[in-house]
């Protein structure tokens, strides 16, 4: 049940970074889709280092359960990168 909730953490931050977009995909080829994919694992990447930094932050201040509940959003959006990325 955990790992259902991190990942759907992690489906809602990534759907706010890269938006809904009404259109359809254009990705026809390997090399797009590569290219794509190699894109969105960056930003993953990116997430995840912003988030960590708030982390440290937070917990520079002694906001423990903040501490905690953004490790669980860093948890949930790892196990997308790991998941896609690797």
């Amino acid at each position: 049940m955990k790992q259902v909730y991190h990942t759907g953490i992690a489906l809602t931050l990534i759907a706010m970074v890269f938006g809904f977009k009404s259109g359809h995909a254009e990705i026809k080829t390997e090399e797009e889709a590569s290219i794509f994919l190699g894109n969105y694992c960056i930003e993953l990447v990116s997430v995840l280092q912003l988030q960590h930094e708030d982390q440290k932050i937070l917990a520079e201040k002694k906001k423990w359960k903040e501490v905690l509940r953004r490790g669980e959003f860093i948890k949930g959006i790892a196990e997308v990168y790991n998941n896609l990325c690797k």
